[in-house]
């Protein structure tokens, strides 16, 4: 049986509650989330997500001057393992794995990994959490298969067009 993505918004869940700030992280967590239990509801996984990291201290529902507010990268893995446990996903590991560069993508998708990427200065999405599925060759160019939390649906993005990007992989427990 072939695995299904998720692809929800921001969007989406600003419309549960007015007032939602630089919540991409929460998102991304949402996308994995459902991808790996999808029969559960979206904005309840969603509100969870959002409780855990505020909880936490890892997510701050705000935007200061555009610079502070949303997920703090420093404690992107333990948020998304907090995540996972809360669900029952014990058979997910999760793994800070640096700089994205194509040899450990290819890795980390030949374990049946999903990463969760934080682009830094990209030129669309400035400061931003996507969750990447996969990596296709688009035109000749490698690119990744991610759900950006602007599009219901996959985006690609090429490697070659990340500039500076750090990921975790989620992988399943050997």
């Amino acid at each position: 049986m072939e695995k299904t993505y998720s692809y929800r918004t921001t969007g989406q869940f600003e419309k549960i509650r007015r007032g939602y700030k630089r919540h991409c992280g929460p998102t991304a967590i949402t996308n994995l989330i459902l991808t790996l239990r999808p029969e559960l509801n979206a904005e309840d996984v969603f509100r969870h997500v959002v409780r855990i990291g505020s909880r936490h201290m890892i997510y701050w529902n705000m935007d200061l001057f555009h610079r502070f507010g949303g997920t703090s990268d420093f404690l992107t893995g333990a948020f998304i393992r907090m995540c996972l446990n809360e669900f029952g996903l014990y058979d997910w590991q999760v793994r800070f794995r640096g700089l994205v560069s194509p040899r450990k993508v290819k890795a980390a998708f030949s374990r049946g990994s999903i990463l969760l990427v934080s682009l830094h200065f990209h030129p669309k999405y400035k400061n931003h959490h996507v969750l990447c599925y996969g990596g296709v060759m688009d035109r000749g160019v490698p690119s990744l298969v991610i759900a950006d939390g602007w599009k219901a649906d996959k985006t690609l993005i090429p490697f070659n067009k990340l500039g500076f990007a750090i990921f975790f992989e989620v992988s399943p427990r050997a």
